[in-house]
């Protein structure tokens, strides 16, 4: 979903913008899933480019996904970024980020079932 939507979004929030732009990223198709949500409102301020080298307690969001599907799905949206895709123990990962420079990890959807292997612990 990409929708626009009205509220005292300043009580919530700070700021002064009323109007705010919500970007849902999840599959409607299994709600329970959950649900990332990307948020621009008029008025925010530009997040510091983000520094190539992690720094200590960085912040970094971990999903599975369909790279497949995600990744070109955020590059129409504009958001995102240029994604770094690497491949480890068999699993494709990429990461791209938020408009405040948040590092989210993309975990391909096999992964769910390999998750042991990223980790050394197979089963």
């Amino acid at each position: 979903m990409d929708e626009r939507f009205e509220g005292a979004w300043p009580e919530l929030f700070g700021g002064d913008a009323t109007t705010l732009r919500s970007i849902f990223l999840g599959d409607p198709s299994v709600p329970e899933s959950g649900v990332v949500e990307l948020v621009a409102m008029e008025g925010m301020v530009t997040p510091e480019p983000a520094s190539p080298v992690p720094a200590t307690g960085f912040l970094l969001l971990s999903l599975f996904a369909d790279l497949n599907v995600v990744l070109p799905r955020l590059a129409a949206l504009g958001v995102g970024g240029s994604p770094s895709v690497i491949i480890v123990s068999g699993v494709r990962l990429a990461v791209v980020h938020d408009p405040n420079g948040v590092r989210v990890e993309l975990m391909d959807s096999p992964a769910r079932t390999k998750v042991s292997r990223l980790t050394g612990s197979e089963a």
